[in-house]
Order: C-alpha cells, then structure tokens, then sequence
C-alpha cells in the first residue's frame, strides 16, 4: 500500500473551501497532513470527517504535483523517528488553507487505509519504520497547488537520484534488458556476436550513457561476456552488447550524462546541452581574451601594461600652462 500513489476521498468541507479558493485566487495549499489511528464509526460517511477519528501525529508533506488535469498528488511520510510507542496508519486527513480567513484551515481530503492500515514501529525498536503515501487529489480547475513542505523529511534512493540528475545536468533511468531482447547481427562489435537495445523516451544522441548493474545481475554478465561499452544508437535507443546470450534478465541503472561538463554533463535536466561561455560585455559576464597590452601567467594572474601615444602626453607648454592656472603667473 505504501510508495504507490492512492486517491483520497474529496470531504464535504473540502468541497466547499474548494468553491471558495474556485471564487478567489484559485490557488490551493495544503497546510498539513494528519495521521489517523483510528477506525470510522459505522454508518459514518468519510466524507463527513472534519478531524481524525484519533489523531495519532502530524505526517511530513514532503513535495505536491499539480498534474495539470484536475489532480494535484501530496506525498506525505511518517517514519519511527521521535515514536515512543508504536501506532497503526488507519488514514491520513490532508488540510488547506481557507481563504475566508486568514491562518485558518480546513479538513480537505481523507485516505482511507482501515482495510490495510500501516503499522509505524517505535524509535528505537531493531526495525525502523519509514512509510510515503503519494496522495491523489481532486482539486478541479485551481490555477495552482502548493504545500507547505516539512523540512524534517527523509530523501529517498529515488529522489536523491532525481535530485542529481537536475544538478549536475543527468537523468536517471532504469536499465532491464530481458533474455528475449538479445539478437545476433551485423551491427555487433568484433568480439561481442549479440546486442540488445533499450528504448527509453529520455535517451538522446547527445549522452554519454553510464550504466552500473544490480549486485544479483554482476555474475550473470561476466558469465556472458557483457562488454562495458553502452552506445546511443539514435534518438531513444540504448545499446548493450554481449559475447554470448545472457542466461537471466540484467537489471541496472543508467546514468544519461549530458555533453558540457566533466566529460558530458551540461546545465539542466537531461538531454541539456553543452555550456557556452558568452562574450563579457559592460552588462555581461563572460570571456575575454588576452592581447599585447593584457598578459597572463600560467596561474591565471593577469597584468595590464599601459602605453601612451605621442598625443596622449603632456607637451612643456601645455605643463606650464596648467601650473600657472594653479600657481598664477610667474612674477616678473
């Protein structure tokens, strides 16, 4: 049930705020998420909760996503960190601010989980509890959703990749190349008689493809001869190459670095291209390039040799000129 995304009941009174923010700026924000440990009394409709059944602790907003078509997903976290005695998830209330008045807030959405709740260990105990819940809601036409995010939340392997990629100018993809996708043909280097393509929409020509396997998947490419050479054969094709079919399904993580930095990482998510450093001009910073007058040492420390014309320079007559206006004139 947990890391994968789930939709939440709309409440009567999420409902009716979502009118008034429809009215207004149109701009949705989810204050905080409100872990539920209790069980909704029969006969009780979900859509009638305002407060949680029993109010366990607050969860962690971590990031929202507005989809663009009527949704928004909330990724809410709870973990053991700070749990003296362990709770079960039976729900969790997401809130958002009302524009009727200012600082206040109202019950939004629930995720029902008492048919499946999430049982959170204490601090403490031999296994450490770390659940996500990704929360789909229906926020009809608002013009845009934020949050406001707990700077308490844990990163994820996942998100931390992501995270890098949009620093450093790299996407991450998953590498899964089963047995049935290997062929024999002309196209294969010399020593490896076997090739297998991955499509994936984000590869383009302009990587340099990184591949590190998957600890189970090591042993199944040295057998077959894996050759670590991964090529971009067009736009949305990988291609791997091997000495002989491998005998189970490689698994892995590709690492599409693009061309500009540090042998192929460029500004920008992946498929950024190359950094080009502009002219500097009066309003611009950029490059300049050395001339007769401007030398630099091997260091990189500049120095600027200043040269007069002829005209440039002070002539007798002119010297005695400008001290007779400070001085006056000689007496005689």
């Amino acid at each position: 049930m947990p890391n994968e995304a789930q939709g939440a009941v709309l409440l009567n009174s999420g409902y009716e705020v979502l009118g008034r923010i429809l009215a207004g700026e149109g701009q949705i924000r989810f204050t905080r998420a409100a872990l539920d440990g209790g069980d909704i009394p029969e006969g009780i409709p979900v859509e009638s909760l305002t407060q949680p059944v029993k109010f366990e602790r607050d969860g962690l907003i971590v990031s929202t996503d507005n989809t663009g078509d009527g949704e928004a997903t909330v990724v809410v976290q709870a973990s053991s960190i700070g749990v003296e005695a362990g709770f079960a998830i039976k729900g969790v209330m997401l809130f958002v601010a009302d524009p009727a008045a200012e600082g206040a807030e109202v019950a939004y959405s629930y995720l029902q989980l008492q048919a499946d709740p999430v049982w959170v260990r204490p601090e403490g105990d031999a296994v450490s509890k770390l659940v996500t819940f990704e929360i789909i809601n229906v926020i009809s036409g608002a013009s845009s959703v934020v949050a406001n995010i707990n700077p308490d939340g844990l990163a994820r392997a996942a998100d931390l990749a992501a995270f890098a990629g949009r620093a450093v100018g790299m996407t991450v993809i998953p590498v899964s190349i089963p047995v049935s996708a290997w062929v024999k043909g002309e196209s294969t280097t010399p020593r490896c008689a076997y090739y297998a393509d991955l499509a994936d929409s984000h590869i383009s020509m302009s990587h340099f493809p990184d591949v590190a396997l998957d600890n189970i998947s090591l042993d199944i490419a040295a057998v077959c001869g894996l050759s670590p050479m991964v090529e971009t054969v067009e736009d949305g094709i990988l291609r791997f190459y091997a000495q002989d079919i491998p005998k189970a399904e490689i698994t892995g993580t590709c690492y599409l670095l693009a061309a500009g930095i540090g042998g192929g990482v460029g500004p920008g998510g992946g498929g950024g291209e190359a950094y080009v450093l502009p002219v500097a001009t009066p309003t611009t910073l950029g490059g300049v390039k050395a001339s007769e007058s401007l030398t630099v040492e091997e260091g990189g420390t500049a120095h600027v040799y200043a040269t007069l014309a002829p005209e440039q320079m002070a002539q007798g007559a002119e010297t005695d000129e400008m001290l007779n206006e400070v001085f006056g004139p000689e007496a005689e």
